[in-house]
């Protein structure tokens, strides 16, 4: 497994986030998109390199300059389930809803997020146990 997520995000096509393409953020660049000004953005962008969640990396295409890019790192990575238990939430609880969907690539179907025991079973809130995992 590699040690970040942009070698397996190639493959899904997610996870890789070039933000430099477009000086406006209209096309690639995380500041249109998001509905902050790109100063926000690259302080937001900044802000997640030195937390370890992202790690800037350069790219070249050919005949072209080198750019950089941001991928996730393992620790970013760990934080995809907590994001989309957030994302779903919103759905659920939002006056306005996101517009915004995650499907599987492979069969197209909506990805959901829901608690399961190591066993693999899905846990209903009413059976989750608060248990103390220390080692005495």
């Amino acid at each position: 497994m590699p040690e970040r997520g942009h070698a397996e995000g190639r493959e899904r096509g997610g996870q890789r986030g070039r933000g430099d393409e477009d000086p406006g953020g209209r096309e690639a660049g995380h500041g249109g998109r998001a509905g902050v000004s790109e100063a926000v953005a690259a302080q937001r962008l900044r802000d997640l390199v030195e937390a370890g969640v992202l790690a800037k990396e350069p790219y070249r295409e050919a005949g072209q300059r080198t750019r950089h890019e941001y991928v996730l790192t393992a620790s970013g990575e760990a934080l995809v389930p907590a994001v989309l238990a957030l994302m779903a939430w919103g759905d659920r609880h939002l006056p306005t809803p996101s517009h915004v969907g995650l499907s599987h690539a492979r069969c197209g179907e909506a990805v959901s997020v829901a608690p399961r025991c190591a066993a693999g079973h899905e846990v209903a809130e009413d059976e989750l146990v608060v248990t103390d995992t220390r080692r005495t």
